[in-house]
């Protein structure tokens, strides 16, 4: 899981440079703007997809949950009309 951060943050270290000069080139003058911070948008990138991957697992879950007790029930239901 830690890898994740890890690759965001080499891939931030080597977009920067390039943003950098980018955003220099544009301006006209050497400044420090919103390229620096790639890193920790990547960062918050990787977080927030991984947040959303948990939470859907969780609806997941209990749609599972769910949808095997409404289950159980219609078993139930069922077996006791044979008596």
């Amino acid at each position: 899981m830690k890898d994740k951060y890890w690759v965001a943050f080499i891939i931030g270290l080597i977009l920067t440079p390039f943003a950098h000069k980018a955003a220099t080139a544009q301006r006209g003058y050497f400044a420090i703007g919103g390229e620096i911070l790639i890193i920790p948008l990547l960062m918050i990138l990787v977080l927030a997809a991984d947040q959303v991957k948990e939470m859907i697992n969780e609806i997941n879950e209990v749609f599972r949950e769910r949808e095997e007790r409404e289950w159980e029930q219609k078993e139930r239901a069922s077996s006791t009309g044979r008596c």
